[in-house]
C-alpha cells in the first residue's frame, strides 16, 4: 500500500513538472531557439524526455517548425532571399530531417543564387564585357 501511493505521489510530481515546463515552453513566443537554455524548443525537448508521447510537447515543435517557415516564405516573397535562407538553415540546425524546410531551402537557394550571380556580373568594367563579347564572337 505504502509503495502505490508512492508511486501515484511520483506520478502527480512528474505531472506537476511536465506542467510547468509546458507552460514555460508556450510563454517564450519569442524565443523559440534562441537565448540557448531558456528557450521554447529546448523546454519542449525536456518534457519529451520526461513524456516521450506528450502531445503539447509535439505539437509545440511542430508550431516552431511552422512560424520558421511562414518567416522565411514572408522573406523569400519580400525578395529577401538570404535573410530566408538564414531562417530556414536556423531551423535545419535543430530539425535537419524536416523535408519542408529542405524543400523551402531548396526553392530559395536557386533564385538567390541567381541573384548573386547576376550582383557580381553587374560589377564587372565595361571592359570585360568588350572583351568577353569580342571572344564569342571569335568562337562563333
Amino acid at each position: 500500500m505504502l509503495e502505490a501511493f508512492a508511486a501515484a505521489r511520483g506520478q502527480e510530481k512528474l505531472r506537476d513538472e511536465i506542467e510547468q515546463l509546458l507552460t514555460q515552453a508556450e510563454q517564450y513566443q519569442t524565443q523559440l531557439l534562441q537565448p540557448p537554455g531558456d528557450n521554447a524548443y529546448e523546454t519542449y525537448q525536456q518534457v519529451l524526455t520526461l513524456d516521450a508521447e506528450n502531445d503539447r510537447a509535439q505539437q509545440g515543435l511542430a508550431r516552431i517548425i511552422d512560424t520558421y517557415q511562414q518567416q522565411a516564405e514572408a522573406l523569400r516573397d519580400q525578395g529577401q532571399w538570404q535573410d530566408s535562407l538564414a531562417k530556414i538553415d536556423e531551423i535545419l540546425q535543430v530539425f535537419p530531417d524536416n523535408a519542408e524546410m529542405q524543400s523551402l531551402r531548396k526553392r530559395c537557394k536557386t533564385p538567390s543564387m541567381l541573384l548573386k550571380t547576376k550582383r557580381n556580373c553587374s560589377k564587372r568594367s565595361p571592359n570585360f564585357w568588350h572583351r568577353r563579347n569580342t571572344i564569342a564572337s571569335k568562337v562563333n
